[in-house]
């Protein structure tokens, strides 16, 4: 969300006011993902079902919308933020760490909730002259 607000802002948008115009206007859907991601991670803190979905689909987003369309930070000379480039190029690198792993873990543990048996089941199956 940094990243997006300093493109904004390097734009040329003044004041809260403008900054918001700029936002809904400009690179939105890089806004949308990392608030979708923030929801995301506040939603895993409440360990309910499904979260594992939610998280994997937040951090796929957030590593392609918000940081492989800025990945052009690298080969410029001038990013296209207030700032030094280093700010700007660290900022690019740590939206697609954080992306790529929320959804790298997030699918290892659907794999694994996939894997295990539903509770009050049994693993095994019950020898045969218990069944007869």
């Amino acid at each position: 969300m940094l990243l997006t607000v300093g493109r904004v802002l390097d734009a040329g948008a003044e004041g809260v006011g403008g900054v918001l115009a700029g936002l809904l206007t400009g690179p939105l859907w890089g806004l949308l993902a990392g608030l979708a991601a923030v929801a995301a991670g506040g939603w895993a803190l409440t360990r309910r079902a499904g979260v594992d979905f939610g998280v994997a689909l937040a951090g796929a987003c957030l590593a392609l919308f918000a940081g492989v369309t800025n990945v052009a930070a690298f080969t410029r000379a001038v990013p296209p933020v207030p700032g030094p480039p280093t700010v700007a190029r660290v900022l690019v690198a740590l939206v697609v760490v954080a992306g790529a792993g929320a959804l790298a873990a997030a699918v290892l543990r659907l794999h694994a909730t996939g894997r295990a048996p539903a509770p009050g089941t049994r693993s095994t199956p019950a020898p045969a002259s218990l069944t007869g």
